[in-house]
């Protein structure tokens, strides 16, 4: 017993490991939030302060403990920012598009078109931009200053009186920054971002959207035809009624009339036979005649023997 004592104090033995610290990854909505925030750093596709805001969002949400991160008051922060990035990304997509369209609108209106229906166009376009200026999620910077010297001096007018060379430059930049921005988020097709309608639909161009295999047909045209479009809305239709045009409302009984049957008195001569029959009725027949098989008759006159 000795001798295995000794030796077993002899036998040396490992210093036991030290226990690696556990890692505990990032939930996957914000993961998702961040990886969208480098992509659109990269591809200069937002303002950078805009950024900065959304990350001071993330930070505020790691402040936890890593262990409380998944619990479901931390999922649901998460998932609810998550959720208000995607909202604030489809709504600086869709003004990007809108600004473009108006914005090629008006460059390709001729002198000849209606200073009403330009200041119209003119004021959509100073919607979309003001919806950029103010969202959530900006475009880059170079299309905000653009925008925002666009802007100056245009009163209530929108921006119907820019020149054709400003609306093309406006143009191109909300292009540029729409391609940038799909370009930044193309692994993130379930954000459904709206596109500009130059190109194919998936591209640069002029011309208005023909879709692509993996699109619709493109985004509306927004153009102008050189005869209006006959909606009948001038038709005018006159009513046969006394009724008064200011109260009358749909369901209303438009008038009642008091009629009676016209009978002729003198188409009655009297009485009339009916007639003979032609042919005479042959009982005793059957109502109805099969053509029968050989087999089959064998088997009735059995049955009816």
């Amino acid at each position: 017993m000795a001798a295995l004592l000794a030796l077993a104090a002899w036998v040396p033995i490992e210093a036991r490991a030290a226990s690696k610290k556990r890692t505990i990854e990032k939930p996957s909505a914000v993961k998702d939030v961040e990886q969208w925030i480098e992509e659109m750093r990269h591809k200069d596709a937002a303002e950078d302060e805009s950024l900065k805001e959304l990350e001071k969002k993330i930070a505020e949400l790691l402040e936890r403990p890593a262990e409380n991160w998944y619990e479901h008051g931390s999922l649901e922060a998460a998932g609810n920012l998550k959720e208000q990035t995607s909202e604030m990304l489809r709504e600086l997509s869709e003004n990007l598009a809108d600004a473009e369209r108006a914005a090629s609108a008006l460059r390709a209106a001729g002198d000849a078109f209606p200073q009403e229906a330009k200041e119209a166009i003119g004021g959509e376009l100073a919607n979309a931009a003001q919806g950029l200026r103010t969202g959530g999620i900006k475009p880059g910077e170079q299309l905000l200053k653009q925008l925002q010297q666009a802007s100056n001096g245009q009163g209530q007018n929108g921006m119907g009186n820019l020149s054709k060379e400003q609306l093309e430059q406006l143009a191109q930049m909300l292009r540029d920054n729409a391609k940038a921005l799909a370009e930044a988020l193309a692994n993130s097709p379930e954000l459904k971002l709206s596109q500009c309608a130059g190109g194919n639909g998936e591209g640069e161009g002029d011309g208005p959207g023909k879709g692509g295999i993996k699109r619709g047909p493109g985004t509306a045209p927004l153009s102008f035809k050189k005869d209006e479009t006959n909606l009948d809305t001038k038709k005018l239709e006159t009513l046969n009624s006394q009724l008064d045009l200011n109260r009358i409302a749909p369901g209303d009984v438009m008038g009642v009339q008091d009629g009676k049957h016209d009978v002729d008195e003198n188409a009655y001569t009297g009485s009339k036979q009916g007639g003979t029959i032609q042919n005479a009725g042959d009982g005793g027949a059957a109502v109805w005649q099969n053509s029968l098989l050989p087999g089959e008759r064998e088997a009735l006159k059995r049955y009816f023997k």
